[in-house]
């Protein structure tokens, strides 16, 4: 039987004039098309397929040579696959496929400090190396174990789900790992980045928090004199608290009234320059030095002190004030609510603030506050009554101190 699948015919002469017969044999693998060779003589045609009948007995023979459980396995197999129309031969070539891809993959836990370490070499901030290492380390916790190639989409949208933050939050573990699947893809850790493939949650648009004139009088009157660089910059100036923590003194010239931002200090890593307003000049003159750093050491520790503090109200006395609740990046918004609505000209905003597109600018800032707030807001200076600067700074009953114990 196995014999006769090897054919010799004539051919017809009009077809092929020089040849005369045609072998067929089956093809090398299950599915495949028969294949076929021409001859112009019946003797050159009967020794090949004298030849194939050989092979393809052998062939048979090594099937035949399977014992009963392969079989009965390959037989099962075939009934599962029924259903669907595949091919046990598919399924193989897919299992193959996979094993090769997992070969070459690592395990999540491994991946994730070697992304780390090769984003730092790269430059990028320690806030966002900071960031990005603690959402991936969360991810890491609970599919550390597993090979990235093995991580499908159903996995990542059960994360994203279990992980029950805001809406805002989810979406930025699911922008961290789509950093690390697309690292990881060529590289040959995983054929596709499973993040990409789960939704992104619907963030509900919020403005900005910002503050008032009166909340930043508070601020400012009860800030340590070190941190007093630090809030004006922000608040007359709409500088990041990364920019500022990494800028120099030598970047701010007084006397033509600018501050220089360098790429290697912005977050955008583009140059820019930023003006001094009145303001800010009188809040920096007993501060400013040639060189050195802006800001004071163990600056995050002061900040969250001093905000600590000023969360709890002065009842009595002098000082008395209420509670200012402090509100992440709100001199900054603040900044850029009241400089729109005094400028009345978004571009030029988005300059000062670094912003890729004045829509930006316009989109989150404008007519948050009327031009006589803004007036107010870039009227607070340290000659302002209510600003007064005490070398005692009242603290609120058991607090220890403004600075840094550390």
């Amino acid at each position: 039987m196995a014999a006769a699948k090897v054919t010799l015919k004539p051919l017809t002469p009009t077809a092929f004039p020089p040849y005369k017969w045609i072998v067929y044999w089956p093809g090398e693998s299950p599915g495949a098309p028969r294949r076929y060779r021409r001859f112009k003589s019946k003797s050159e045609a009967e020794k090949f397929r004298t030849d194939k009948e050989v092979r393809v007995l052998n062939v048979g023979r090594a099937a035949a040579a399977i014992d009963e459980k392969a079989v009965r396995e390959a037989a099962w197999a075939l009934s599962q696959l029924e259903p669907w129309q595949v091919t046990l031969r598919e399924v193989v070539l897919d299992y193959i496929s996979r094993r090769k891809n997992s070969e070459k993959s690592a395990l999540v836990k491994t991946a994730v400090e070697e992304l780390l370490v090769a984003k730092k070499a790269l430059g990028l901030s320690d806030r966002y190396l900071a960031d990005l290492r603690a959402k991936l380390r969360v991810f890491a916790k609970k599919h550390g174990h597993r090979l990235m190639s093995e991580i499908s989409p159903a996995d990542m949208g059960s994360f994203l789900h279990s992980l029950n933050v805001s809406h805002v939050t989810r979406n930025g573990y699911r922008r961290a790992l789509l950093v690390f699947f697309s690292w990881g893809e060529p590289l040959g850790y995983c054929q596709s980045n499973p993040a990409a493939k789960t939704p992104e949650a619907k963030e509900v648009e919020k403005r900005p928090d910002i503050f008032t004139p009166s909340q930043l009088r508070l601020v400012l009157r009860h800030s340590p004199p070190e941190l007093i660089p630090f809030f004006t910059l922000a608040a007359f100036a709409g500088l990041r608290s990364a920019e500022i923590e990494r800028l120099d003194w030598s970047s701010v010239d007084l006397l033509r009234d600018r501050i220089t931002i360098d790429a290697e200090t912005s977050k955008t890593a583009a140059h820019r320059f930023v003006p001094i307003c009145e303001p800010l000049r009188a809040w920096l003159n007993e501060h400013a030095r040639n060189a050195g750093p802006v800001v004071p050491p163990n600056l995050w520790r002061r900040l969250w002190n001093f905000r600590k503090a000023l969360a709890l109200p002065v009842e009595s006395g002098p000082e008395a004030r209420p509670a200012v609740e402090w509100k992440q990046n709100a001199l900054r918004h603040s900044f850029a609510s009241y400089a729109l609505a005094r400028e009345g000209d978004a571009a030029r905003v988005a300059l000062w603030m670094g912003h890729m597109s004045p829509a930006m600018t316009f989109k989150h800032y404008r007519e948050r506050v009327t031009p006589e707030e803004a007036d107010e807001w870039f009227s607070v200076t340290p000659e302002d009554p209510h600003c007064l600067l005490n070398p005692i700074v009242p603290l609120p009953p058991g607090h220890t101190g403004w600075a840094d114990s550390a």
